[in-house]
């Protein structure tokens, strides 16, 4: 096996880890879009939990990376990879019943509008912290490898975008998941 084999191997899950990552922000846009009546406001939450969770995530991803050796980072980066998965469908299930949710929420909430988009803001940020920790994990699984650092970093970079490229070209995301509460296709709320 070449030096380069452990590396090459490494990059589908990161392709893959960027193409979820994508689908599920678009689901997630979609189905606030559902209770917020306005797709404006429903991305503007989702982009901005989404950009808040990348960013401590990969804050706090870099701290607890410095700590770990490459096997134990690798071991860390699979369960990481997994809970994103777990926690994503959570958030797509609870998501799907948020219409019936906020409305309790703005009866008891003055503000209702800002208080729909902390509260789906919040429910956002587990994954996306997670999904921001996913890369100072893979930059320290690949420093370990005795790989450059700067052709690492922009290599992995470049993998996982051009998986959530793929995930951003996904016409359905989770709409064809049963269960998302996600309609095949994209139709203003009922008003």
């Amino acid at each position: 096996m070449s030096r380069s084999e452990p590396r090459r191997r490494l990059f589908l899950p990161f392709v893959l880890s960027g193409f979820a990552g994508l689908v599920c922000e678009i689901t997630w846009a979609r189905l606030l879009r559902l209770a917020f009546g306005a797709t404006t406001e429903s991305v503007a939450t989702v982009l901005a939990a989404f950009l808040a969770g990348l960013a401590l995530g990969s804050a706090l991803g870099g701290l607890l990376a410095d700590r770990l050796d490459p096997r134990r980072a690798l071991r860390l980066y699979a369960w990481v990879e997994l809970a994103i998965a777990a926690l994503a469908l959570l958030c797509a299930f609870f998501l799907a019943r948020f219409p019936e949710a906020y409305a309790g929420l703005e009866r008891a909430a003055e503000g209702g509008r800002l208080a729909r988009c902390l509260a789906a803001g919040a429910l956002l940020l587990p994954p996306t912290l997670l999904m921001g920790a996913t890369f100072p994990l893979m930059v320290r699984i690949f420093a370990g490898l005795g790989s450059p650092l700067g052709r690492s970093i922009a290599t992995l970079y470049a993998a996982n975008t051009a998986g959530a490229v793929g995930g951003g070209r996904s016409p359905r995301g989770w709409s064809s998941c049963p269960g998302s509460g996600c309609p095949a296709r994209s139709s203003s709320p009922p008003r």
